[in-house]
């Protein structure tokens, strides 16, 4: 086999892995964000998935649904925001639909909320939509990508820990080089010893490390 076949193939592998971990780093980072707004606005991830998909094909932004689930929060309906936008149009009048959502969402909320509310498909509609459309993480993929981020996160942490313990070991020998440095260029000679002292020491750690 000759070189050029090996590094070619070594190259593959070594893409192939770097487009894996890519694609798991996107991904995870969705199912994160699915994970950690679902329990903000306290829905499922599968009715927060809906409730989004919903906020695009309504035209308005997703966040509503999170200030629409605090002004909720602060009224006597008993269920989530998924259970009271489906509630709300249960009821066949627009205008009771608009009364009931400014009632539980507030003004803002319910005037961007509008399209959805006043439309025929409810997010039950829309969830179906979804998961026909092969759109819809299952709870267990949004957990396992919650997981792997947590991970990271946590790998990210002790390398830094790693790298700020490795450096604030060096930093003695490194203020010596510096100072000398300045000593020798205000004129005073002693510096040269400092920094020599300082490069000791230095070379010192790094064989012991």
């Amino acid at each position: 086999v000759g070189a050029g076949v090996i590094t070619a193939g070594v190259g593959a592998v070594t893409g192939a892995a770097a487009g894996v971990w890519a694609a798991a780093s996107a991904t995870a980072k969705v199912g994160d964000e699915i994970d950690k707004t679902s329990q903000k606005i306290g829905v499922s991830a599968e009715e927060y998935q809906a409730l989004a998909f919903a906020a695009e094909h309504s035209g308005f932004e997703v966040s509503t649904f999170q200030t629409a689930a605090k002004n909720l929060a602060n009224t006597d309906f008993e269920g989530n925001i998924a259970d009271a936008v489906n509630q709300i149009m249960e009821l066949g009048d627009v205008s009771e639909r608009t009364a009931l959502a400014q009632e539980l969402f507030g003004a803002k909320a319910a005037q961007s909320m509008a399209p959805l509310l006043n439309g025929e498909d409810d997010i039950e509609d829309f969830k179906n939509q979804l998961e026909e459309l092969g759109g819809m993480m299952s709870d267990e993929n949004v957990k396992a990508s919650a997981a792997f981020e947590d991970s990271l996160t946590n790998l990210q942490t002790s390398f830094n820990g790693l790298k700020n313990g490795l450096v604030g070991d060096f930093m003695p020998s490194i203020t010596q080089v510096m100072d000398g440095i300045t000593m020798l260029v205000n004129g005073d000679e002693g510096g040269l010893a400092l920094i020599k002292e300082g490069i000791n020491t230095f070379l010192g750690q790094l064989n012991d490390m």
